[in-house]
């Protein structure tokens, strides 16, 4: 009888140390889940950190890659201008050659804050280009230089870009050369020639739709 009453005593203490079993398999169960999900999430941060990386490094190859083509350009700017063409509108001096082409005069504007310059060149150069419609201005029609960008002076975002946008200031004399080639000519089409041109202005005018311009000679032979 006594040993049944001990046991008695003993049951709800094996019932307490069951549940406190349950309740610690419960919580380490919960503890396994969080530390799962932290894992990921650490996972996930490290991959996100290891992306920005990339791209920061990324970044900073191309702002070095453009910090030295500008080092390029104030160091060898005469090797530029000999084989490239390429030239700074604030820094370029009159009487300097470009290839076929010489500075002949050179204008500084300032408006509404912005510096504007006029570059004109004298002398003569053949240039194959596409005339097109043209959209923004009084002009009829723009010639898009880009096989021969090299030939004619022009700036490092032109060289980027690859091609320079260039309007007629004799217009008439160019629809005399080429006809009723011009007629067919509408706003998805272009026309290829090559022709010579002379008193190219190189007009530098940020945030405008003003182009350079030269005057039309002759159709090259």
């Amino acid at each position: 009888m006594k040993s049944k009453y001990i046991a008695l005593l003993f049951v709800p203490l094996l019932l307490s140390s069951c549940s406190n079993q349950r309740d610690v398999s419960n919580q380490l169960e919960i503890n396994e889940k969080i530390l799962t999900d932290k894992t990921k999430e650490i996972e996930q941060l490290t991959q996100t950190m290891e992306q920005l990386q990339l791209e920061n490094n990324h970044l900073k190859d191309r702002i070095t890659s453009y910090q030295n083509t500008f080092q390029l350009i104030q160091e060898k700017s005469a090797v530029l201008t000999e084989e490239l063409n390429i030239f700074q509108p604030n820094t370029i001096q009159k009487g300097t050659k470009l290839g076929d082409l010489t500075v002949a005069d050179i204008k500084k504007e300032e408006t509404n804050g912005a510096i504007n310059y006029f570059v004109s060149f004298s002398g003569e150069v053949e240039v194959n280009g596409s005339i097109v419609i043209n959209q923004a201005r009084n002009n009829k029609y723009l010639i898009i230089v880009d096989k021969d960008l090299v030939i004619l002076p022009h700036s490092l975002t032109e060289f980027e870009n690859g091609r320079m946008y260039l309007s007629i200031s004799n217009e008439t004399a160019l629809e005399a050369a080429l006809g009723a080639k011009l007629s067919h000519l509408n706003d998805s089409s272009s026309l290829e020639i090559t022709a010579i041109f002379k008193n190219f202005h190189y007009n530098d005018v940020p945030s405008t739709d003003i182009r350079h311009d030269a005057e039309f000679v002759r159709l090259a032979d």
